[in-house]
């Protein structure tokens, strides 16, 4: 993680995210995550939130060993007391998290967490916190997650493990932030560092 001031997020980097967000907390560029552990909506039950917080309490524990950080995505607000606003994580469950991003989803009515006990815990700790909300320009492509392979599955979650480092920007000055799959520079980009020689 590298805390970055000029952190600056266009057209360019919205176009190539699979994930975009207007409400987020932190700064700075993550270059060294590789893992997306996300709450499946296809398989998501408001009555089994306990069950999932179990659940990635379990994931989590995989990442103990490597000391890797990864994104942790879910429905309504994260380490609630009340299980029908959100996943009641602690955070012995998510010890190893990154990156925590709540979705809005119709089965989930809640404000976001911004102000909450468990929030300010989470931020003082240097993890960015993103809300996507279902209003406005926000988005996060799930079907961009089911192009890709499951390294561990459960009833409720997903795990992604990609091959490169996802790039996360988030700029604490406009509280955007985008997730975007690996790409190397364009060749436009490097074609600015090759001298023109003229015959």
């Amino acid at each position: 993680y590298k805390q970055n001031l000029g952190v600056k997020i266009g057209k360019k980097e919205i176009k190539q995210a699979f994930c975009f967000s207007t409400l987020s907390l932190g700064n700075g560029e993550y270059k060294d995550i590789y893992d997306i552990v996300y709450v499946d909506p296809d398989t998501f039950d408001a009555n089994k939130t306990i069950d999932i917080a179990a659940q990635i309490n379990k994931i989590n524990a995989l990442f103990n060993e490597t000391e890797q950080k990864y994104v942790l995505i879910g429905p309504g607000r994260w380490g609630s007391s009340d299980r029908w606003l959100g996943i009641p994580v602690v955070w012995n469950d998510i010890s190893n998290v990154g990156v925590m991003i709540e979705t809005t989803i119709e089965s989930i009515k809640a404000d976001p967490s911004q102000g909450s006990h468990f929030f300010q815990n989470i931020t003082s700790l240097g993890i960015s916190y993103i809300t996507v909300s279902d209003k406005g320009d926000d988005f996060i492509d799930y079907d961009f997650f089911k192009c890709q392979t499951c390294e561990n599955t459960t009833s409720y979650l997903k795990h992604i493990k990609f091959a490169d480092p996802i790039k996360i920007l988030v700029d604490g000055k406009t509280s955007q932030a985008v997730l975007m799959p690996y790409m190397d520079e364009e060749p436009d980009d490097i074609m600015k560092d090759i001298p023109i020689i003229k015959s």
